[in-house]
């Protein structure tokens, strides 16, 4: 075959090829009042152990470092109100991170109005204001943590790019390896 030609295929099936996902990091970091819990995994839930955690301010500047424990977990008090972002490093370029908003900020869905829904149905005497902001708490870091195992599961495209990338590496090593043999 035309080594030209060889050349061209090699690049666009390289140029075609999705990323390894099977060393992809994953990063959850929820505020839960005023302290900041993350926690850092491998695809398959392997904890990232002693990964370094930086969190940025909104103009960039580190604002707090840290290091994940055995478990890939890190809590701290959140280090300034405003929106930051937690990246997770575990070296040899593994890494990604979680935005977190401004603390006690809370968007509203698509559609919802800032005004007070009227009260249907009277709450019991003593239901205070606080109750109910601790159940949004509640709510929110149940349906937190539900969306984090969800994005945690390896897929099976995660797989099958895997053994792809391994496949197109022997390919590659195989046609060098036939190459030296002809010269």
């Amino acid at each position: 075959m035309n080594p030209l030609r060889c050349l061209l295929v090699l690049s666009v099936l390289l140029l075609a090829a999705s990323p390894a996902l099977a060393h992809r990091i994953n990063i959850f970091a929820l505020d839960e009042g005023g302290e900041i819990y993350t926690e850092s995994t491998f695809a398959g839930k392997r904890p990232v152990k002693h990964g370094v955690i930086r969190v940025y301010n909104a103009g960039g500047t580190v604002v707090f470092t840290g290091e994940t424990n055995d478990k890939g977990e890190l809590t701290f008090p959140r280090p300034e109100p405003g929106a930051l972002t937690v990246e997770v490093d575990a070296g040899m370029g593994h890494k990604n991170s979680w935005d977190l908003e401004p603390s006690g900020a809370v968007e509203a869905p698509a559609g919802v109005t800032g005004e007070p829904a009227p009260q249907v149905h009277p709450v019991e005497p003593g239901f205070a204001d606080r109750d109910w902001e601790r159940l949004a708490q509640v709510v929110d870091t149940a349906v937190a943590k539900a969306l984090h195992r969800q994005q945690e599961e390896t897929r099976v495209r995660d797989v099958i790019g895997g053994l792809g990338y391994i496949v197109g590496l022997l390919g590659m090593a195989a046609w060098v390896r036939s190459r030296k043999g002809s010269t």
